[in-house]
């Protein structure tokens, strides 16, 4: 049995991605697959420590596939996410079951308990380089002239690589299993991706030491000779911060080698002047329809029903209980028109630099840009009159942005296939006279509800 192995399967694409993504970026070892017929071909050797088997995979071969498994030595457990779509639980026999919608921090909790924190466990998630040591897990580069951080999907896209030393990675497998594409897609991403990595880690590209263009395949992955360490003998390990996001105030941002996403602030959201009454239960639900999975959630109602406030009040409170690290960004739309006005904001907003050469698609461009943010949320605000123009554009970015997630008001779904509409009722009785009292009395001092 491999260690520290994981194979889930899982028929949701992007689901299953984003699961899959998540856990690599813990430091666990993962294989995925979309059907119960494809889990032979994938499995190797003794098996995987833990199969993460989805209840929709789990139709009647499902049990004598696990005995045939079971029957040659495998003594992995089983983590079941859903009801079987035939049988029963107990023909199953898992070691533990979770129910729908999924939920990451409860999968990551099991797998912590049954193979230990994989993050921490071992010295995986240290690279040591010729001229610097790359801590995975922090997202940070240790060289003699100072620390530099990386952004989440160039730790994905070097974890990747490093994780397959001496083969041969396609450019095609780079997109599928870092960038999530479903099918092959311009190159030209990977490539600007291996340009900067480059600069940062010091890698050559006319002379390289660790990452190599194979003309014609791919890129290979060379790790240090046993028992070389190079110059990251002179870099310490243990003083490098976690990659938290901070403040543009608190970072320099002309510093060479730092990214220009880890000078950026990771919101643009301020306090609201005036307090926010109610609606607990809708930040609630909100926030457990994000963590099931839902990647594009819409919140539906009309004019003055309250949508912005309950998106923007969510937004600040996700930043404070568990930023993304790509950050919570809010666009407002009211005056845009059109798909142009749309990306406009996009970018001014979130700071975005789209490199549309060569001819690309401009919504093809900023969806390369905001995948390079990693884990964000976008908030697109009054998308209603953008529905017919501009919707299209969301479900490229839900693509070719596989971490990235985006809340939308609007008086009307997107009518996309991965959108979750979240139909906003009026207010209790109780919040809408609380409501009304406090802001008669902000406008007129001694107003009580009484008059």
């Amino acid at each position: 049995m491999s260690s520290g192995t994981v194979l889930l399967a899982e028929p949701n694409p992007e689901l299953r991605h984003s699961i899959s993504a998540s856990l690599r970026a813990e430091g666990y070892d993962v294989e995925a697959v979309g059907t119960l017929l494809e889990l032979p071909g994938v499995w190797r050797g003794g098996g995987p420590e833990v199969l993460i088997l989805a209840g929709e995979v789990a139709g009647s071969s499902a049990k004598p596939l696990l005995d045939q498994f079971r029957s040659q030595d495998w003594d992995g457990a089983l983590l079941l996410i859903g009801r079987p779509r035939s049988g029963t639980v107990a023909q199953l026999a898992p070691d533990k079951t979770l129910p729908r919608p999924v939920v990451l921090q409860e999968v990551l909790a099991y797998l912590s308990e049954v193979l230990g924190d994989a993050l921490n466990a071992g010295s995986s998630r240290i690279l040591r380089l010729t001229g610097c040591v790359v801590d995975l897990g922090r997202q940070t580069i240790s060289a003699v002239d100072g620390l530099r951080r990386m952004t989440t999907k160039e730790t994905e896209f070097l974890a990747y690589l490093s994780g397959h030393p001496g083969r041969t990675v396609s450019r095609d497998e780079l997109l599928k299993q870092v960038w999530g594409y479903r099918a092959a897609g311009s190159s030209r991403v990977v490539d600007k991706m291996l340009t900067r990595l480059r600069g940062k880690i010091g890698d050559d590209a006319s002379s390289p030491t660790h990452i190599f263009t194979v003309y014609g395949g791919g890129y290979r992955f060379e790790p240090l000779p046993e028992g070389d360490v190079g110059l990251s003998s002179l870099v310490p390990t243990s003083a490098a911060p976690p990659a938290v996001a901070e403040p543009a105030s608190q970072q320099t941002r002309d510093e060479p080698g730092i990214s220009h996403l880890s000078a950026r602030p990771i919101t643009n959201l301020v306090p609201d002047g005036t307090s926010f009454v109610g609606r607990e239960d809708d930040l609630v639900d909100l926030g457990d329809d994000l963590a099931s999975g839902a990647r594009l959630v819409t919140i539906l109602g009309p004019g003055g029903a309250g949508k912005t406030r309950l998106a923007r009040h969510f937004g600040r409170r996700l930043l404070d209980q568990r930023p993304p690290a790509g950050g919570v960004w809010f666009v407002d739309l009211t005056e845009a028109q059109d798909l142009q006005d749309v990306l406009a904001a996009v970018c001014a907003t979130v700071e975005l630099h789209p490199d549309s050469g060569d001819n690309e698609d401009p919504v093809v461009a900023v969806g390369h840009a905001i995948a390079e943010l990693g884990d964000t949320l976008l908030i697109l605000d009054n998308y209603e009159q953008l529905v017919n123009t501009a919707s299209d554009a969301v479900g490229c970015w839900l693509e070719l942005a596989p971490h990235a997630r985006f809340l939308v008001t609007a008086r009307e779904p997107l009518r996309l296939g991965w959108e979750r509409c979240f139909e906003l009722e009026p207010l209790s009785a109780a919040d809408a006279a609380a409501l009304f009292g406090e802001r008669a009395a902000a406008a007129r001092r001694g107003f009580g509800t009484a008059d």
